[in-house]
């Protein structure tokens, strides 16, 4: 199948789902698909935050499909960013298209998978420097984004080290110098299996929540997180912790309690609560499916 005529079947959101669902088959996840699942993430959410979904969709697509790792394939972060630059940049331009297929219709451009090399040399591109973090072009420069300069708009949604990044908890005002990563998306299915070490080995972010699997009306979470949570409660859900690896601190009004590996508390509905992480803790969560998980 070309890639002018594939997904003709399915529409946007069907495409999303698909690959949110890593039900995609893999001879289907072509470079036209790439684009239409950008195009919906920089649409709906901007630049920083469709970068962040981008990125880490990629990245759960690849695991759940096993494409190989090497430096000429699986997730290489200067082609997603530089591509994703390209995308937001054409949506700057005329008025918002219905969906993706009139979106690539305007800009056919973009289909052409060299255009790239406009902007990078190869040996600029294939080196495991750029494919572990965005590195600007040595050529031509990628169109700006909102007024700014792509890389430094891609600056705060480009991956970071976890341990270079500063420990929010260290700030007694409560403040934070890193983004909450929360996922929604159901990543897994009923009978499908679960690797949750796979997911906690890739995570690269200080404040990551990936929603694993839905149990009846409830959803089991995967926290992978350093720092502080902001105070918060939730009206008509009542919340489940257990921590697997680190150290979790629950502040609630008046008290601390501290959980290790292997302990567990129910927050419930109404209660003021706030978690830190003073190390990386890893923690699973039941609650609700509908829970806004930023609370009140």
């Amino acid at each position: 199948m070309s890639d002018s005529a594939e997904f003709a079947e399915l529409d946007d959101a069907a495409l999303l789902e698909q690959f949110e669902r890593r039900s995609l088959p893999l001879a289907d996840w072509t470079h036209r698909s790439h684009l239409r699942v950008a195009f919906q993430y920089a649409s709906r959410l901007g630049f920083e935050r469709g970068l962040e979904r981008v990125r880490d969709g990629i990245q759960a697509f690849n695991r759940a499909v096993g494409v190989e790792d090497s430096l000429e394939s699986g997730y290489h972060e200067t082609l997603t960013v530089a591509w994703f630059t390209l995308v937001c940049a054409a949506l700057e331009d005329g008025a918002a298209p219905a969906g993706s297929t009139e979106f690539l219709a305007r800009h056919p451009e973009l289909l052409d998978r060299t255009i790239l090399r406009r902007h990078y040399s190869r040996e600029r591109m294939i080196n495991q420097e750029a494919k572990r973090r965005f590195v600007r072009p040595d050529l031509e420069r990628l169109p700006a984004v909102g007024g700014r300069d792509a890389a430094d708009a891609s600056h705060r949604a480009t991956k970071e080290d976890p341990r270079t990044m500063p420990d929010a908890s260290s700030h007694p005002t409560g403040g934070k110098d890193f983004e909450y990563v929360q996922l929604m998306n159901v990543l897994h299915g009923p009978l499908e299996k679960i690797d949750v070490n796979a997911l906690v080995q890739a995570c690269t972010h200080q404040w990551y929540n990936q929603t694993l699997c839905q149990v009846d009306d409830a959803v089991v979470r995967l926290a992978v997180i350093r720092g502080e949570y902001h105070w918060h409660h939730h009206e008509k859900q009542d919340e489940f912790f257990y921590v697997v690896s680190g150290k979790l601190l629950m502040d609630l009004e008046g008290r601390t309690v501290e959980l290790l590996p292997g302990n567990g508390i129910v927050i419930p509905k109404g209660a003021e609560h706030r978690p830190r992480a003073p190390e990386r803790t890893v923690i699973l969560m039941v609650e609700r499916a509908s829970i806004d998980p930023k609370g009140s």
